[in-house]
């Protein structure tokens, strides 16, 4: 199985044109993605334990997606191998008044990872700007 034909390499384009739809069919790919997938979680359970010894950075999820399109299995799977007293899951509800009266990403900028913590927005936070705005809940600015 080739699992780097699955990632885009930085500064690289990506030609979906390229990419075989149905890979993920072919024998070996499934018996060896639980196995990746262990590996990962042990790198990412490490890696925060280095995160919040350090206490120099922070660490910042940002995940968007439709309804339905894997977001809390994605976070399920963070959770299970790391320390829930260093990560965090935001998701932002229409405005309170109280921040309504603020200016329209106070809420947001609040959520934000100190250092040594990780925090997932679950959906993007751009909606906090489009969302109201589409809906009328905050005014045309001027």
């Amino acid at each position: 199985m080739n699992i780097a034909q699955f990632r885009a390499e930085p500064g690289k384009k990506v030609r979906l044109t390229t990419i075989d739809p149905s890979e993920n069919g072919k024998p070996g790919l499934r018996d060896d993605a639980g196995r990746l997938i262990e590996v990962d979680l042990g790198r990412i359970d490490a890696l925060q334990y280095l995160l919040y010894a350090n206490a120099q950075s922070s660490l910042l999820i940002v995940l968007q997606g439709l309804d339905a399109s894997g977001k809390d299995g994605v976070i399920r799977h963070l959770f299970s191998c790391v320390n829930p007293m260093g990560i965090t899951v935001a998701r932002f509800e229409p405005p309170s008044p109280e921040e309504a009266g603020h200016d329209f990403l106070w809420r947001v900028h609040a959520r934000t990872p100190r250092k040594g913590q990780i925090v997932i927005f679950n959906r993007s936070h751009y909606e906090d700007v489009l969302v109201p705005r589409v809906h009328r809940q905050i005014a045309k600015p001027v």
